[in-house]
C-alpha cells in the first residue's frame, strides 16, 4: 500500500506542477492576444484614416487643379500609340 500511496502522491504533484505551468502558458497567450489585438485596432484606424485621406485627394477638382498647376494635358491622337503586349509575336 506505500508503494501505491507514493505513487499517487508524485502522480498529484506532477499533475499540480503541469496545471501550474499551462496555467502561467495561458496568461502569456492571453496578454499577447490582448497586444495584438490593440494593434489590429491602431491598423485599423490607420487604415480608415488612409482610406478617407486617398477620398479627398482623388476629388476630380483637386485632380484638375493640380494638373493645371503642373501644365498637364490629356494627350491627343498624334501623342498616343498603341503597344502590342502579346507575347510570342
Amino acid at each position: 500500500m506505500g508503494k501505491l500511496n507514493l505513487a499517487l502522491y508524485v502522480l498529484t504533484l506532477v499533475s499540480g506542477f503541469a496545471m501550474v505551468h499551462m496555467r502561467s502558458d495561458l496568461s502569456q497567450a492571453y496578454v499577447q492576444l490582448l497586444k495584438e489585438q490593440r494593434k489590429e485596432v491602431l491598423l485599423n484606424e490607420d487604415f480608415n484614416r488612409l482610406k478617407l485621406a486617398q477620398a479627398q485627394l482623388s476629388e476630380s477638382h483637386l485632380i484638375q487643379a493640380n494638373a493645371a498647376k503642373q501644365q498637364l494635358h490629356l494627350p491627343g491622337l498624334g501623342e498616343t500609340r498603341i503597344i502590342d503586349a502579346v507575347l510570342g509575336r
